[in-house]
């Protein structure tokens, strides 16, 4: 019996190490025959993956005939205005974007080669070169013309300039904060992303994610709470936007070296 729903996709799947180009070329070539696509997250929460890495995917999914999809629920619109495909210069043959382009209304959007999103195509429904995509609301008209405002927004001269500015300002000072006390951090992300783990290797997947001290960077930020900061508590990434400006980003850091010296005594 065939089941359906993501759980019996589990079985289906092959999963490789991130920013481990050898593994996944090794992966592909062993299985080509049975691959329908490689998925890759171009930023794991804030994690970026390599520019050989991402190249490396392109080569060998072309190599070996398998689709390449990006899912760009967190680059997209973030890096760039056309996301992880111009900031790494690589084109997958599908690709998903998220929630950033609603401006906070709920949207995702689905896009790739001409050749293949025809075959969604609602006129070929009545032939065998259809393949059905559907939802239920698909194409309102109040969330589509908010994600036309977030684009003209993000088209402004300057835009992408301001947020890479302040993402940048975000991580240096968070770096230069934990040097001011002497504990070891790695930080990490790119233009309006950014994270820190209290660390003392580089993260560059999960796996050296999860070598971090997480209960100390859990009481860091319930004490920046207390000084009126508040960010993503599953401690995953931290955004700047637009709205966000040099006195922003100068009191979260002015937070976090409160709040730093309180739990690190």
């Amino acid at each position: 019996m065939t089941g359906t729903g993501g759980a019996s996709a589990v079985g289906d799947l092959l999963v490789s190490p991130y920013n481990n180009l050898e593994a996944a070329q090794n992966l592909i070539a062993e299985h080509a025959s049975d691959l329908a696509a490689v998925i890759i997250d171009p930023v794991q929460r804030s994690i970026l993956a390599d520019r050989t890495f991402m190249q490396g995917l392109r080569d060998a999914t072309t190599k070996h005939g398998v689709l390449l999809i990006f899912d760009e629920v967190v680059s997209g619109f973030r890096l760039a205005l056309g996301g992880a495909v111009e900031y790494y210069g690589v084109s997958p043959d599908l690709l998903a974007y998220g929630k950033t382009i609603g401006g906070g209304n709920p949207i995702a959007a689905l896009g790739g080669r001409t050749d293949l999103m025809d075959e969604v195509r609602e006129d070929r429904h009545h032939t065998n070169k259809y393949v059905w995509a559907a939802s239920t609301t698909g194409g309102g008209p109040v969330t589509t013309a908010a994600a036309h405002a977030v684009i003209d927004i993000l088209c402004a001269p300057g835009a992408y300039e301001h947020m890479y500015k302040m993402g940048a300002l975000l991580r240096e000072g968070i770096t230069k904060t934990f040097s001011k006390h002497g504990i070891a951090v790695q930080v990490y992300g790119q233009g309006p992303l950014a994270q820190f783990q209290i660390a003392d290797i580089p993260i560059v997947d999960m796996e050296t994610e999860a070598t971090s001290n997480y209960h100390l960077r859990r009481e860091i930020d319930l004490e920046m709470v207390r000084q009126g900061i508040f960010i993503n508590p599953m401690l995953t990434k931290i955004y700047v936007s637009l709205a966000h400006d040099e006195t922003a980003v100068q009191a979260y850091v002015d937070a976090l070296d409160t709040a730093v010296g309180i739990c690190c005594k």
